[in-house]
């Protein structure tokens, strides 16, 4: 076998153009392939980084009478389901914080999850240096505590040991280091600074309604996942009887860990497992198609060999040792391609791509390239050994050196091969016409505010400073009225959440006084404490009614505003203005709504609008804001001004990024995005590859047909009859290329029905548009070499042979 290989390395050489683009082609098929293995290896395929992750889960509530598949758990019925279940060894809630760093030249705010102390043991993680929380830190009143990660330890504090037990400064006041963890730690929900013991306070058990806490649980050793659903779905029942109110309609949803990191990724993932498989397939098909035509240059070669007792086994295996020295090569140089392209997916992907630092590509990486480049190898070169070790020809035998041409046996396969180069670039452009026209529906959907020219910044007031509520709204007050002054804006608003953060973060069940419901047909709008000239800053327009003014503070009656999804849905076919309505969020007073304002699309632009009720800021304050600045001119351009403003009311208050809220709607859109920039980037290459597969063909048929031409030219033909001629064959190759790309991409197209909006799987127009370009192609590929034959001067063709 290695003296084969000497040979094929040898041979190989002769023909370095040939060489060289059949190791760039598959360079690129195996390259793209390693780079999404690396990618989906890391997403979907490897252990979490946790003990016996395979135990781990995450517990959801749910409501499906109210279309919410899943949910963040109430922190009193968490406790319920700590007593009550019989599948776990241990639960743990968690919920998102942040918190202003002190020590150190200038404040930083820092990421945080507060986490019951059974948080950490259940993942199995021990600490790098002290230890974590004790079962007491969760009590009310115990001393604050906190745990470092250890890009926060290392970058702040210099990777000193002696941080364990220091007191450390905090905005909210200052905490005692417990310990470390190790390098490379994260929390389920992503990479956190620190950790803190979540604390439930009396308040926050007594309303069952308050959904704001995630869930993780470890089952018992050998328990499986049904067994554990089952005992949550017996839990909720149970609750549901004994607490109507709160938990009527509520169900349990027990889910992997794995599972639910991945989340809606997932779907996309596999999708482009597939997509790019095609473009390494369609690689294969192209170098089989050069080595097929190679092996036509040597088939008088072969046919001498065979004649003087050469066996069909050994010539076989020659052909074979150069597909394999080609696909060595083209591995190799693909993944060295793969360390670019892992990159560059990594970045692409952004936040729509979880588990991201743990992407790369290592040994489990190039076994897959290893894989892949065997698999090309007997993919490309199979059929070509076969074909070039046929029986021997006599015909073969006849030719002048330099002059073989094609059988018709050998013709046939060519043009099949290429049929089936045209079938699968035609499945990769159907997806990516089908995703680019999903694309465009969403984009021109209107999610009912103008996200181009404003600004967001987020702001988080600390309490040790800003107690009470006068205190927080003076301080926005004054923040807006210093932006206003700016050239150029014209609103400032404020809000707990802006427009489209990617998940509904709070949401009250609500009660009409005269229109009294059953339990089971409680309402839940979208709430929003909006502030300043929130409506105006975000676009969203009044519809009936008023907005909020500056009269409407704490004192004045209590108002409230609601989108028109929410007017239907509390006052169908009536008039909300005027009306009452008590919201679920310990105001215990109910509110008069003062106006109706059009619909939001809080989730994404796919998503459907929600029923929102909004809260005037000066009745109801909160220190954690969005704010709002709606500009005439380039909002990026304030930033600075802005950022200056905020600074010389507060120097101590950390300011986090500001941003224009036009890349809230692109967050929306990140996943969608990353799968159609690779889809479209694995089309493009599908139709680069099968056109210069026609080219290649189309060339080698006139190069063969260089005599025919010269006598039908001789015989008074017209070039225009020449050139219908081949593009006519090249026509029929890929209509029988078409025809077969279409059945393949009617079912692959149901594959992306999950992931399209504003259009079907079998759209008409996508399919139109790429036949459209497939016979642009198919014309072009076809047309050059037939005219560069014409030009040939007859009289030397006749000459020939």
């Amino acid at each position: 076998m290695l003296g084969d290989l000497r040979h094929a390395i040898r041979s190989l050489g002769k023909a370095p153009g040939f060489t060289a683009i059949a190791i760039a082609t598959l360079a690129l098929g195996i390259g793209f392939n390693t780079a999404v293995f690396s990618v989906v290896d890391a997403v979907l395929l490897r252990p979490l980084p946790y003990a016996k992750p395979e135990e781990l889960v995450r517990i959801y509530d749910r409501n499906l009478l109210k279309g919410i598949p899943r949910f963040s758990a109430s922190p009193r019925n968490f406790l319920d389901w700590r007593e009550q279940n019989g599948t776990m060894s241990a639960l743990a809630a968690f919920s998102d914080d942040e918190l202003t760093l002190l020590e150190g030249h200038e404040p930083e705010s820092l990421s945080a999850d507060a986490v019951t102390p059974a948080f950490f043991p259940l993942l199995g993680v021990p600490p790098f240096l002290g230890h974590t929380f004790d079962p007491a830190d969760e009590q009310p009143g115990r001393p604050q505590v906190a745990v470092l990660s250890w890009a926060l330890w290392q970058r702040r504090f210099g990777g000193d040991p002696s941080v364990v037990g220091r007191s450390i400064r905090f905005e909210q006041g200052p905490r005692v280091v417990l310990g470390v963890m190790p390098r490379g730690f994260r929390s389920p929900t992503g990479a956190v600074d620190l950790w803190t013991p979540l604390v439930f306070e009396p308040k926050q058990l007594q309303n069952r309604g308050e959904h704001w806490i995630g869930v993780v649980g470890r089952l018992k050793s050998g328990t499986p996942l049904l067994q554990a659903q089952a005992d949550f779905d017996t839990i909720g029942a149970r609750l549901a009887a004994a607490y109507p109110n709160k938990n009527g309609g509520w169900t349990e949803q027990v889910v992997s860990l794995s599972e639910a990191i991945a989340g809606s990724a997932r779907r996309p993932l596999r999708l482009l497992v597939g997509a790019v498989a095609f473009v390494l397939l369609l690689a294969c098909v192209n170098v089989s198609n050069l080595l097929l035509a190679r092996g036509l240059a040597r088939r008088r070669e072969v046919a001498i060999r065979t004649a003087i007792g050469a066996s069909r086994r050994r010539i076989v295996r020659e052909f074979l040792a150069e597909s394999l020295v080609l696909a060595l090569a083209g591995g190799a140089l693909g993944t060295l391609g793969a360390l670019w392209a892992t990159a560059a997916l990594v970045r692409l992907g952004g936040d729509a791509l979880p588990r991201s630092a743990e992407v790369a590509v290592d040994g489990r990486s190039l076994v897959f390239a290893l894989a892949a480049g065997l698999a090309a190898a007997a993919l490309a070169g199979l059929l070509p050994a076969l074909s070039a070790s046929s029986a021997v020809d006599s015909e073969a035998l006849r030719e002048s050196p330099g002059r073989a041409t094609s059988g018709r046996r050998a013709a046939t396969l060519r043009r099949g091969l290429l049929a089936a180069q045209l079938a699968l670039a035609l499945v990769l452009l159907a997806g990516a016409a089908l995703l680019l026209r999903s694309m465009r529906a969403a984009l021109s959907v209107d999610p009912g505010f103008r996200a181009d020219g404003a600004l967001v910044v987020n702001l988080s007031l600390p309490s040790s400073r800003y107690k009470g509520d006068e205190r927080v709204l003076a301080f926005y007050d004054a923040l807006a009225e210093r932006l206003r002054r700016l050239p150029s804006i014209s609103a400032v608003g404020t809000t707990i959440v802006a427009p489209m953060p990617g998940s509904i973060w709070h949401s009250y069940s609500v009660e009409i006084p005269d229109h009294p419901r059953p339990e089971s047909e409680e309402i839940s709008l979208t709430y929003r404490v909006v502030g300043g000239d929130f409506f105006p800053a975000a676009g969203i327009g009044l519809r009936r009614g008023r907005l909020f003014t500056p009269e409407d503070r704490k004192g004045a009656p209590y108002v409230a505003v609601i989108s028109e999804a929410a007017a239907q849905k509390c006052f169908p076919g009536e008039d909300p203005i005027g009306r009452l309505i008590n919201v679920g969020d310990r105001t215990q007073v109910p509110r008069q709504i003062i106006g109706v304002v059009g619909d939001v699309r809080e989730e994404s632009p796919m998503a459907p609008v929600d029923a929102s009720i909004y809260i005037p800021a000066a009745q109801k304050p909160w220190s954690d804001v969005a704010v709002i600045v709606r500009t005439s001119g380039d909002p990026m351009a304030l930033a600075p001004a802005v950022r200056a403003q905020i600074q010389a009311l507060d120097s101590q208050l950390p300011i986090g990024a500001i941003r224009p809220l036009s890349e809230q709607v692109g967050r929306a859109l990140a996943e969608r995005r990353f799968l159609l920039t690779l889809i479209a980037l694995f089309a493009i290459l599908a139709l680069t590859m099968a056109t210069v597969g026609m080219y290649g063909v189309a060339s080698r048929s006139a190069a063969e047909r260089r005599r025919e031409i010269g006598i039908r030219v001789a015989l008074g033909a017209e070039s225009r009859d020449v050139l219908r001629l081949f593009v006519g064959e090249g026509a029929r190759t890929a209509a029988l290329g078409w025809l077969a790309g279409v059945l393949l991409a009617l079912p692959a197209g149901r594959l992306t029905a999950g992931l399209l909006f504003g259009v079907s799987a079998a759209d008409p127009g996508s399919f139109a548009a790429v036949s459209l370009v497939l016979a642009a192609a198919t014309v072009l590929a076809n047309l050059v070499p037939a005219i560069r034959a014409l030009r040939a001067d007859p009289v030397a063709a006749l000459r020939a042979d």
